[in-house]
């Protein structure tokens, strides 16, 4: 429980650490303006996170990059390219509902191995169901 804003860095940071990234798509409970400069300023990756965190009213989000954010979704584009989303999103939740959301492996190994026999096992799901 709690917020997931603080989670970002380590996230992000662990997903740099195994592949080039141009692009960082995230909900709004990783919103914040700190998670924005990393993102942007020192990794040079773009980041895409609503700004609906904070105190709602005329002053609206703080920060450079959350009033950018602010800015480009109620314009649209911005807007359009993080709806994409939504496909992670259901591959997710089918994942849960059809094998479980709950991981029962200790170890890093173990749930590494767990997840992706649980991959695995949905794309013979879904290559069955043709």
């Amino acid at each position: 429980m709690g917020a997931d804003h603080a989670h970002f860095a380590w996230l992000l940071l662990t997903a740099v650490e195994r592949m080039r990234l141009e692009t960082a798509l995230a909900d709004a409970g990783y919103d914040s303006e700190d998670n924005h400069c990393l993102a942007r300023d020192e990794l040079g990756i773009r980041s895409l996170i609503p700004a609906t965190c904070g105190r709602p009213g005329a002053n609206g989000p703080t920060g450079h990059y959350r009033r950018l954010m602010g800015r480009r979704f109620k314009r649209g584009p911005e807007k359009k390219f993080y709806g994409q989303r939504w496909q992670a999103e259901t591959v997710n939740s089918m994942i849960k509902r059809n094998l479980g959301s709950a991981c029962r492996a200790r170890t890093p190994t173990g749930r590494k191995k767990d997840m992706l026999l649980r991959a695995i096992t949905h794309n013979v799901m879904i290559l069955a169901n043709l």
